[in-house]
């Protein structure tokens, strides 16, 4: 949930934030991540083998969907979680000044 506004969250923002930050820190989703690279590597080696051999034109729009894919897979995987983890810090900082006012 990356935030553009100062608003606070709204209460389905907050439930979403903390339904994805359980996922993310799961062992499940660690092995995807795993999975995820691997099979990105695994697809651009087999990619470079083939244009090795390969005689007739690539087809660049494939490559291209391919790479759109791979990227979106990364971002997934990679960059979110740690965008959710900033977000998630954030609004348990706010949590705790804002009991940490209430009790005083």
């Amino acid at each position: 949930m990356l935030r553009i506004s100062k608003e606070p969250l709204t209460e389905y923002e907050l439930e979403t934030l903390d339904l994805v930050h359980r996922v993310v820190n799961t062992p499940g989703f660690a092995r995807l991540a795993e999975r995820v690279e691997k099979l990105r590597e695994q697809y651009f080696q087999n990619l470079a083998r083939g244009l090795a051999v390969r005689t007739e034109p690539l087809n660049q729009r494939e490559i291209d969907y391919k790479r759109g894919f791979w990227q979106g897979a990364l971002y997934a995987t990679q960059r979110l979680p740690k965008s959710l983890a900033k977000d998630w810090d954030a609004v348990v900082a706010e949590a705790n000044k804002e009991a940490g006012e209430d009790t005083v």
